[in-house]
């Protein structure tokens, strides 16, 4: 059986995740893992037993309250409270309990740029080996049938990530568009490797869109989303590149306080 890692602080956007998640497992046949960490706050030098007693108590009463919400949603789930801070704890379950899929929600203007810019969740995408979906907090919660997945014109490195990929465009009907942000005054690649795609990702509909920069590859690709109806955007984190220069706090911003669309980060092998 698949499992999805779902961290919740029980706030509303977690929530927005977790409905997600139990909406998903089923299709999935996987099971819920939903954990809360618990940590001393930055400015407590002073681990004591009471306060940690505690912040535990208070953690395990407010999953003892979430599972009794969603008992009888016909999902297979278990809960965790943990000490620690959210992306140890993130990391440390999703090599134990060999994680297929991790849900969080995000908050903030648009929800995305709490995923990008100075966060848990942000630290978190980068954290963990497995594919991250970000919730934001206003997004709509609509059925996936498309997901534009933006490529840099390079394929090495996509051998673990399109099979995640495919695994979800299979649970949803999804079509998967390829989408290529080119521009005409570099030197990048203008091609998009259709053999490569269809290959990898036989039995799933296909769309290949090869897209000329306007202003910023982030813009192009917000606007590809909005005109094309995309549900949920994916891309690969690379080491070093592509997803790293597009998500430099300099680049960013045109899609984090824009974009309220759910976000799919999937990793290089």
């Amino acid at each position: 059986m698949k499992t999805i890692l779902v961290p919740t602080d029980f706030s509303a956007n977690a929530d927005k995740a977790l409905d997600f998640a139990l909406d998903i497992a089923p299709k999935m046949g996987a099971k819920l893992h939903i954990f809360n960490a618990f940590d001393l706050p930055y400015s407590q030098n002073v681990m004591t037993t009471s306060l940690l007693d505690a912040l535990r108590e208070s953690s395990e009463a407010g999953l003892k309250e979430l599972a009794k919400r969603i008992e009888g949603r016909g999902v297979v789930f278990v809960t965790e409270s943990k000490l620690g801070n959210p992306i140890s704890v993130s990391r440390e379950l999703v090599r134990r309990e060999k994680v297929d899929l991790l849900i969080l929600g995000t908050r903030g203007a648009s929800g995305i740029e709490e995923v990008l810019i100075g966060s848990n969740a942000a630290a978190i995408l980068h954290a963990v080996d497995c594919p991250v979906l970000a919730i934001p907090s206003h997004s709509k919660p609509e059925p996936i049938q498309d997901i534009a997945f933006a490529t840099d014109g390079n394929t090495k490195g996509e051998t673990l990530a399109l099979p995640r990929l495919k695994m979800l465009a299979e649970v949803f009907g999804a079509r998967i568009h390829i989408l290529h942000v080119f521009d005409p005054e570099s030197t990048e690649l203008s091609v998009i490797n259709e053999a490569h795609y269809r290959k990898q990702l036989e039995g799933v509909d296909l769309l290949f869109a090869l897209v000329e920069k306007n202003k910023s590859i982030e813009k192009s690709i917000l606007e590809y989303a909005e005109n094309n109806n995309i549900d949920v955007l994916a891309l690969l984190a690379r080491r070093y590149g592509f997803l790293q220069s597009l998500f430099h706090n300099s680049l960013t911003s045109r899609i984090a306080y824009h974009s309220r669309l759910p976000f799919l980060t999937l990793h290089e092998d």
